[in-house]
């Protein structure tokens, strides 16, 4: 069967501006809600409240937890998976479906950014890609250049 095969557009100014005044209106709410607050320095407060307010990676790389299932850090930037039931729908743009278009065997850590690059990888194996899952890699790097293909 292989293993899963994720596929990830970069994530927008815009997307990154909604997920940021989610994070302000919650992160900060659920901290001072949640029974590990008190673990936390006031400090570590500070820091991640003024991160939302200046827009650092602070805030996103703390409240990741919350966006897990659709956001990754990949080569120091963030990603959005671009799956089905588009689970960031609330403040992501996804237009179609990708996940699993095709599987690899042996878990490999690659991190594809386009067709060519897929076929040095793949080798030989790339040849037995169906002309529709070529054509659908292809269009998933003209709909998200910048896009990634990754394996697990």
């Amino acid at each position: 069967m292989g293993c899963h095969t994720w596929f990830y557009k970069p994530l927008t100014k815009d997307e990154r501006e909604r997920l940021r005044e989610t994070a302000n209106k919650y992160l900060l709410e659920e901290l001072s809600d949640n029974r590990y607050y008190k673990m936390l320095s006031k400090e570590t407060i500070d820091k991640l409240s003024e991160s939302i307010e200046n827009d650092s990676d602070m805030w996103l790389e703390w409240g990741l937890y919350e966006y897990e299932d659709f956001i990754e850090k990949i080569e120091e930037k963030f990603y959005v998976e671009v799956c089905n039931n588009n689970r960031g729908g609330y403040c992501c743009e996804i237009k179609e479906n990708f996940h699993d278009n095709f599987r690899v065997k042996n878990y490999p850590k690659w991190i594809i950014h386009n067709r060519h690059e897929l076929r040095k990888k793949m080798r030989k194996k790339y040849f037995e890609l169906t002309q529709e899952q070529l054509n659908d890699i292809s269009r998933f790097f003209k709909l998200y250049p910048g896009g990634i293909i990754t394996f697990g």
